[in-house]
């Protein structure tokens, strides 16, 4: 695969597989606001573990954040560079993203107020295969370099009990998606199928994708599906046609007289 081309094929390269039922996505339509050219597709459960769904959800994850990566890489100069780092918990008998979350946070503080560490985009990735819930975190950092070493040092100090960490420099764009979809798609492994259903329950609410440092809350783009017909993007949607104000008021009549006919 060449370093210049990434599609949503690379994406599927990864797709995440556990034994999980895949869903039947509904085939919805959607009408454009500008021309009233009416496009179909298709809704799925978008669960983490869907077989159909999370490979796209990851492929779409990394478009969004390609700006912020591409910012860290802008901001590289003569002591601050961009690092991947790997962070392990010791296995638990129960998961609970929220706890190495809180210890995460706790590390990037440390660095950062010692002026080695401006921003970071991490994400959390467990796996229960018999022995224990295994939760660890793979970052990207904009930081300065790190001694392994004494990372693993303050990991150990912050957890009471974990001191395994991985801390390499990255190379190129290219790379930096690599890393962020192999782990935003990875397989997820599970033992039983309650273990998948508790991996979903306790993390049905969880951000376990996100950015901190100076570029929290940076502007991510938003994944957009243009008209085939007039390039616009203003689309409304089987939802939008039972709103309190009559869809039509937002069409030109043309559009309008397709969209009745359509309904």
């Amino acid at each position: 695969m060449s370093p210049n081309t990434f599609t949503s094929k690379d994406a599927i390269a990864y797709e995440s597989s556990y034994s999980y039922p895949s869903c039947n996505p509904e085939m919805k339509k959607m009408i454009c606001g500008s021309c009233g050219h009416v496009h179909p597709y298709s809704q799925g459960c978008k669960k983490r573990l869907c077989p159909t769904c999370q490979p796209k959800m990851a492929y779409k994850n990394i478009m969004k954040y390609m700006p912020l990566l591409r910012s860290y890489l802008s901001s590289v100069d003569n002591e601050y560079r961009v690092f991947f780092v790997t962070l392990t918990l010791k296995n638990r008998s129960y998961y609970s993203p929220q706890e190495i979350r809180a210890y995460y946070q706790k590390l990037a503080l440390q660095y950062k107020r010692a002026d080695k560490f401006k921003a970071g985009l991490y994400v959390i990735e467990t796996k229960q295969e018999g022995r224990g819930w295994h939760t660890h975190i793979h970052a990207i950092w904009l930081s300065k370099k790190v001694s392994k070493s004494k990372l693993s040092q303050r990991w150990l100090k912050i957890t009471g009990d974990s001191y395994i960490v991985d801390f390499q420099e990255a190379q190129s764009i290219y790379h930096l998606k690599k890393y962020l979809l192999s782990y935003v798609s990875k397989k997820m492994q599970f033992n039983t199928k309650e273990d998948a259903d508790t991996f979903l329950a306790v993390s049905k609410h969880q951000k376990l994708l996100q950015t901190h440092g100076d570029r929290y809350g940076f502007f991510v783009s938003v994944f957009k599906y243009l008209c085939p017909e007039c390039s616009s993007d203003n689309w409304f949607y089987d939802r939008d046609l039972y709103g309190l104000e009559p869809v039509q008021s937002y069409l030109s009549s043309s559009t309008s007289n397709k969209l009745l006919a359509w309904t």
